[in-house]
């Protein structure tokens, strides 16, 4: 019995020496990452967590960090909140800009404070006076923590006060698909080398688009879903987890910072074609850590881009489009402006000019997270599936079908503006209803008309099942996997009614 128990203690006392492996542990005056150099008043006890990005026991004062803040530039934060307010830039598009964010040298830090230090990017010998997606050229993290961590432990997320810390041991990698290989996929290096900088999306619109580091990721987000579901993708195939396991690591750490600023209050407000994706990258570390609060928030909520521009139209199809009015978006058709998302007022087709702009800017990034929730059927724990149901009859559509502009019983715009509420346009006489196309062979109801034989009804005809699976930042392995495995993964599913023309 003695032993047993001693055998049992030991046991534990291993166990927990794997959770906190001082291994990684060093003393030192200063750390550096990426150009960025961390110098503390005297030696202090540093490592680097899981992902490679360091820590030091606190508390530390530190005397300096360069590239030095000037006033304007290379600013730094602690635990950056998600308030549309930032202290690395000056000159950001979408302003956001305060001096006071930045604190003083020498700066005592404390236990549970993430330091966020962004480099500027120089125009010749002086800074930019403005910048969009040409800010910051680097960032580096640096975590204060009261005891080192293991050497298997993740970075707790960087904005915020909430710092938890998970191990690599947390991972479910039982969850992962091991599907044979296609095409050519993403090698492991690549994915590591991608997502081993820090991905800066804590704030929102303009300004959260102008602090995104050159050199880390890009700053116009449908840029950065090809990658991102390309590496989630890469996760599912056949290949060990050991092999798999670098990739993983900077794959989840970018998911545990994009989760938490969601649960900080982040809401990637759709703005166009800008914030396509997020959703899935939140998902997965949702899925792989069990991260029980972050999934109740992903169950419910109806603030991403898929969210606010995909709905169910009539006859149950998934369109694209964003809520409008009837006069906002007929002024748009008429080349008189305004939003070029707009959806239609009716329900029948894709919005805007059907099938134009951010609808071929976004869908391909929605194509990717939907595979990647078909054949990781464990990411659904982490979606509305209300909204899930609705993204994946778009993008099934789209693939199969493109762009959808019929059956459309509305008249075109006949390049007349005073024209409109005559021949094209709102129906003053069936509010809610547009003026019917004349070439109509019968109009019975929303729902119940047909065009005349050999004509060509609606507004914009001539788009209807144009553009196949197209539109920008395609992925060609995520194509392949798709067609290897999307429709044995979902039972060979059944044309929808609604693909049938009248």
């Amino acid at each position: 019995m003695k032993t047993k128990i001693v055998l049992i203690g030991l046991s534990l006392l291993v166990a927990l020496l794997n959770r906190v492996n001082l291994s990684n542990a060093a003393t030192a005056t200063s750390v550096s990452q990426y150009g960025i150099t961390w110098t503390f008043s005297t030696a202090r006890e540093v490592g680097q967590f899981v992902n490679g990005d360091w820590w030091v026991v606190g508390p530390v004062t530190i005397i300096n960090i360069t590239p030095a803040f000037d006033g304007l530039h290379n600013g730094w934060e602690s635990n950056p909140a998600v308030d549309n307010y930032q202290g690395l830039e000056a000159f950001t598009y979408g302003g956001g800009w305060d001096a006071s964010l930045v604190p003083k040298l020498p700066y005592n830090a404390v236990a549970g404070e993430s330091l966020l230090k962004g480099v500027s990017i120089p125009t010749g010998e002086t800074m930019v006076t403005s910048c969009r997606g040409d800010c910051l050229r680097t960032a580096s993290i640096l975590t204060v923590v009261s005891t080192p961590p293991g050497a298997n432990v993740f970075r707790p997320p960087y904005m915020g006060t909430t710092k938890p810390l998970y191990s690599t041991d947390d991972l479910h990698t039982e969850l992962l698909p091991t599907l044979p290989s296609v095409d050519v996929p993403p090698t492991i290096q690549s994915i590591v080398d991608r997502y081993k900088k820090v991905q800066l999306n804590h704030e929102k619109g303009g300004m959260g688009r102008a602090i995104r580091p050159q050199d880390h990721m890009n700053d116009y987000q449908p840029e950065n879903t090809t990658d991102y579901n390309n590496a989630i993708m890469r996760m599912m195939l056949n290949d060990s987890v050991e092999t798999k396991m670098p990739a993983l690591i900077q794959l989840v750490q970018y998911g545990i910072d994009t989760g938490y600023s969601i649960l900080n209050g982040q809401t990637f407000p759709a703005g166009g074609g800008h914030q396509p994706g997020h959703r899935i990258v939140a998902a997965f570390a949702a899925t792989m850590l069990d991260i029980t609060a972050l999934k109740a928030e992903l169950n419910t909520a109806t603030y991403f881009h898929e969210d606010e521009y995909i709905y169910e139209g009539s006859e149950g199809k998934g369109l694209w489009g964003e809520a409008s009015t009837e006069s906002g978006y007929w002024n748009y058709i008429m080349g008189l402006g305004g939003s070029r998302t707009q959806k239609d007022p009716y329900g029948y087709i894709d919005g805007g000019k059907c099938g134009m702009e951010y609808q071929l800017l976004t869908v391909q990034a929605h194509k990717g997270e939907i595979l990647a929730t078909i054949l990781m059927p464990s990411l659904q724990s982490a979606w509305n599936l209300t909204r899930w149901a609705i993204t994946r009859k778009y993008v099934e559509r789209w693939v199969k079908n493109g762009i959808w502009s019929q059956s459309d019983p509305c008249a075109p715009f006949d390049g007349v503006v005073d024209n409109y509420g005559k021949t094209y346009g709102a129906d003053s006489t069936n509010p809610g209803m547009c003026i019917l196309d004349p070439d109509l062979d019968y109009y019975n109801g929303p729902t119940d008309f047909a065009c005349q034989a050999g004509k060509a009804c609606g507004r914009y005809p001539e788009k209807h099942t144009t553009m196949i699976d197209g539109g920008l930042y395609p992925s060609s392995f995520v194509r392949d996997m798709w067609d290897s495995y999307y429709l044995a993964s979902t039972q060979q599913l059944a044309t929808p009614s609604y693909f049938k023309l009248k």
